[in-house]
């Protein structure tokens, strides 16, 4: 009589990418932590000015003297023109500058602290049970707190200037920004995972990356004063569909390029869900790093 044994494999691998690939299993899990986001993107608004005398008046002080500067260099020393208008004055370009200058700080602030999203936050990682994804999102969800004080001035800005007005365009405005919010969380998921492991990364992204990414984004300069056989490169860039969709309609009160914002909304969507697989299978060890 022949006995045969069995034995039992575990597999030290956990879960497949399969299992977090599941656009509805990740819906259902960021739905089901939206308290826990709230409490975090909360805690981040106040402690940006927590302990400072003129408080949240910082979130516009911040970028009005930095579009003070801009505006002075590249519209009165360097003449650049943004809005296309023959007699463009410093009140339109100063709109234009800051309408873009808003529309990428929302991206590029969640970016370049991406890759410490996990190594800043060692005391959750400790914690198996704690939801390490809900950090990339309630950090893009804080600069786009951020961001909408900068649109809200836009809008006011609009208002007071004679020779501005608001077009119902502007309504599209929250769709236009979808790809850079996607995006954002996408790095704040991969990014973050490879910082926990490569440590220099996060100097290489809050510096030459940022900036690379801030110069081949038509902010200082307007996308029409690029030859033709180079614009398509300027779209290889997310934020190019942003920006310029963002002018087109809060200040143009013209449609955006659907074709190119579709695309990268399309990819933007893809890539968050892989960079939400790969962070959730690679999480497991991260306490061991850290």
């Amino acid at each position: 009589m022949t006995t045969i044994s069995r034995t039992m494999v575990i597999s030290p691998h956990g879960p497949s990418l399969a299992k977090w690939l599941n656009p509805v299993a990740f819906a259902r899990t960021m739905f089901g932590h939206r308290n826990l986001i709230w409490q975090f993107v909360k805690r981040d608004l106040l402690n940006r000015t927590r302990g400072t005398h003129l408080g949240f008046a910082w979130d516009i002080l911040n970028p009005l003297l930095m579009l003070v500067v801009y505006t002075f260099v590249f519209n009165t020393i360097l003449q650049v023109r943004l809005s296309g208008k023959p007699q463009e004055g410093p009140f339109e370009y100063a709109l234009y500058l800051f309408a873009g200058l808003t529309a990428f700080q929302m991206f590029a602030e969640p970016f370049g602290r991406s890759a410490a999203q996990i190594t800043s936050k060692r005391n959750f990682v400790k914690k198996m049970a704690f939801p390490l994804e809900i950090f990339a999102v309630s950090g893009v969800l804080t600069s786009v707190a951020h961001a909408a004080v900068g649109f809200a001035l836009v809008f006011l800005a609009t208002l007071i200037i004679p020779s501005s007005s608001v077009s119902w365009t502007a309504l599209l405005l929250p769709i236009l920004l979808l790809p850079a919010i996607f995006l954002a969380i996408a790095a704040g998921w991969s990014l973050g995972a490879m910082g926990v492991y490569y440590r220099d990364l996060q100097q290489f992204l809050g510096s030459s990356v940022t900036r690379l990414l801030f110069f081949a984004t038509p902010i200082i300069y307007s996308i029409d004063t690029v030859p033709v056989k180079f614009v398509w490169i300027l779209y290889l860039n997310p934020l190019t569909v942003v920006v310029s969709g963002v002018r087109s309609v809060v200040l143009a009160g013209e449609q955006p390029n659907w074709l190119a914002w579709g695309i990268w909304t399309a990819i933007s969507l893809v890539a968050m869900l892989m960079s939400y697989a790969i962070f959730m299978r690679t999480r497991r060890g991260f306490a061991d790093v850290i």
